[in-house]
């Protein structure tokens, strides 16, 4: 049974240890110490940032910002599951509780992918977003982040 709910400081070393099995993070320098500091200040500002919890274990998260692309559009800011758990849906399931919760304040959507994540490139392709830009060594040198857009369904 798959349970998504708003992330609370006792997720924090779960969401951790989901960014450090995910060599992409490592990739950009995340370490235990860092990827901490980062959720807890995400907890105390009270950033959005849903979890996903299978067998009573929290598997993934994604965070977003309602307003975080120009003061106009969603922007969703990571999304990761743990390595074991890619490819059975969780992902998926982020993203429509992402959109759905964007969907209801937003029109619009945006989010990065690294260049070399051929596979995340293809998840967010097939649902339907498009690459609209790019942003050379914008976090780390070497790596152009792919910007990406979808434009939201209305919510009746």
């Amino acid at each position: 049974m798959e349970i998504i709910e708003n992330m609370n400081a006792a997720q924090i070393p779960a969401c951790v240890q989901i960014m450090l099995a995910n060599p992409l993070f490592q990739r950009y320098g995340f370490n235990a110490e860092r990827a901490h500091n980062m959720f807890t200040m995400a907890v105390d500002e009270g950033a959005s940032i849903l979890t996903l919890k299978a067998d009573q274990q929290t598997v993934g998260f994604v965070w977003l910002a309602l307003r975080g692309a120009w003061e106009r559009s969603g922007y969703i800011r990571l999304i990761a599951v743990l390595p074991q758990y890619q490819g059975s849906g969780f992902g998926k399931a982020l993203m429509d509780a992402a959109e759905g919760e964007l969907a209801a304040h937003v029109r619009e959507v945006f989010l990065l992918v690294s260049d070399f994540n051929i596979v995340a490139q293809h998840f967010y392709q097939g649902r339907g977003y498009v690459q609209v830009g790019a942003i050379p060594n914008y976090l780390v040198q070497g790596i152009d982040e792919l910007i990406y857009y979808k434009r939201l369904p209305e919510v009746p």
